[in-house]
């Protein structure tokens, strides 16, 4: 009977054993299953979050995601379906005369967090119920992409080919508060009483650079004389051929905005940056030519620019690196 006790414990002794190392051998599993979950989902979560942008003048930089939500496979789905679309993308080009919109969200008023000009490249992977795609595109000049959302409608399939051009400049005004008092140099003048040329270079690098440079910074980046008239840079080629309409057009078709300036009968000087062309191209007119008048709110193109100041003096464009 003892015999018989001892064998029944040892047992039963060695089934708790055996569970104990089951149940201690399943929790090593989950663990090591639900570690491997977490870091393959954040790497998911990582290759289909949106691309740092740059938007608007005035806004942050910010790092857009995939909205999240409460329901974990309707959330797996979309993330799903993202990620197989980015991989590819249909190439299509703005439609759309000027700059189009690019939101946060399919919807009118979601956060702009960029802008497509006429005639640049975009990449499309979606269509909205709303009638908004997808899209993803490259600044011009910079590394930088940009992603969101836009009108469906307003983009092409084809390229445009009509001769109209319009580049998505930065139009920064000479009086803004924020600059318009700081002095140009160590002279007299400062950038809202004289600073049309600085303001012109401001908006014209910003472009060119793919990153902000307001009036205020390139004032640091030029030299001026003790009257406040600054060098152009060397990088900058200045003409006055009387074909500069020709000259003006055809930089433009490069994508590079062109200074050009003139004067009044008594010899008050002005610059503005020429950023579009509107007409057919066949036959160049100033009323066709789109500007930026960095002192004024009330001229839109080189025919109204030169009713105020009729004399042409000459143009200035960026020619090298």
């Amino acid at each position: 009977m003892k015999k018989w006790i001892c064998f029944c414990l040892k047992t039963e002794k060695r089934i708790w054993s055996s569970l104990l190392l089951a149940v201690l051998t399943g929790v090593l599993c989950y663990g090591i299953t639900m570690a491997l979950w977490t870091h393959t989902g954040e790497a998911i979560t990582m290759r289909i979050r949106f691309a740092q942008v740059t938007p608007v003048a005035g806004k942050d930089i910010k790092n857009l995601a995939l909205s999240e939500s409460a329901d974990s496979e309707k959330s797996s789905t979309i993330q799903k379906m993202s990620y197989e679309r980015m991989k590819g993308g249909d190439v299509m080009y703005s439609a759309y005369f000027g700059l189009l919109n690019v939101r946060s969200a399919p919807e009118k008023d979601a956060e702009l967090v960029g802008q497509i000009a006429y005639g640049d490249e975009v990449r499309v992977f979606w269509k909205e119920d709303s009638g908004y795609v997808r899209v993803i595109y490259q600044k011009p000049y910079s590394d930088e992409y940009v992603e969101g959302y836009c009108v469906r409608e307003e983009l092409s399939e084809t390229a445009p080919s009509d001769g109209r051009v319009y580049l998505a400049v930065f139009d920064f005004k000479q009086y803004d508060e924020r600059w318009g008092g700081i002095s140009l140099g160590s002279s007299y003048e400062t950038i809202a009483s004289a600073g049309c040329t600085t303001t012109c270079l401001a908006m014209a690098y910003s472009y060119l650079e793919g990153v902000v440079s307001t009036p205020d910074i390139m004032e640091e980046r030029l030299y001026y004389n003790s009257d406040g008239l600054l060098s152009f840079p060397k990088v900058y080629t200045k003409s006055s051929d009387g074909d500069y309409l020709s000259a003006a057009y055809e930089k433009l078709k490069e994508k590079i905005p062109v200074l050009i300036g003139g004067k009044k009968d008594d010899g008050s000087p002005h610059w503005v940056l020429i950023m579009g062309y509107a007409g057919a191209g066949t036959e160049l007119k100033t009323e066709d030519f789109l500007i930026h008048d960095p002192a004024s709110e009330e001229r839109y193109t080189l025919a109204d620019f030169f009713a105020e100041y009729p004399n042409f003096n000459k143009i200035a464009y960026y020619s090298g690196a």
